[in-house]
């Protein structure tokens, strides 16, 4: 009768209690099995209530421990999904691209001692170092008339005001 009883009472909670509690029996989903009030049933009615109180606490033992594992696999994926976050590579913003633009654009601009070592002038002809205007990424005369492109080499051809660094 206890028995009969207690599969009664088991049968109420899996109608009425087990679909809204909102989660499931931790054994059934660790090894994809039964629900723990499934396998007391089939205790029950195969041992009986006396008889079948050791495999239901080892049944429910097993349960706390398959929610345990659970947890744990949860908090290790968790730990390396933040691992993984850690690594990516930081966003770079709009502003700090420009800087980083501007400084490459800089460092690429002509120096007046870069450009004394590709300029030789003659002593009686225009003075092209002095017209050198070295505030551009190009080396431009200061008369306006010619201009110096990145990377020009060789003699610096002065005629009066008008010069030009010839490649």
């Amino acid at each position: 009768m206890l028995t009969s009883l207690s599969i009664y009472l088991i049968r109420l909670y899996q109608r009425f209690i087990s679909p809204y509690k909102g989660f499931r029996c931790a054994h059934a989903a660790y090894h994809r099995g039964h629900s723990c009030s499934q396998a007391v049933i089939a205790i029950l009615t195969k041992h009986g209530l006396w008889n079948g109180l050791s495999k239901i606490h080892l049944r429910f033992k097993h349960c706390k421990y398959a929610y345990h594992r659970i947890v744990a696999s949860r908090k290790n994926k968790t730990k390396q999904f933040l691992a993984k976050i850690a690594h990516k590579p930081k966003s770079i913003s709009i502003a700090e691209i420009y800087a980083k633009k501007t400084e490459e654009k800089k460092e690429r601009e002509c120096s007046c001692e870069d450009m004394w070592d590709a300029v030789e002038c003659s002593a009686d002809a225009y003075d092209c170092a002095d017209a050198l205007d070295c505030t551009s990424s190009t080396a431009e005369l200061a008369s306006g008339a010619g201009e110096c492109m990145e990377g020009a080499t060789g003699a610096c051809e002065c005629a009066g005001a008008i010069g030009s660094c010839s490649p």
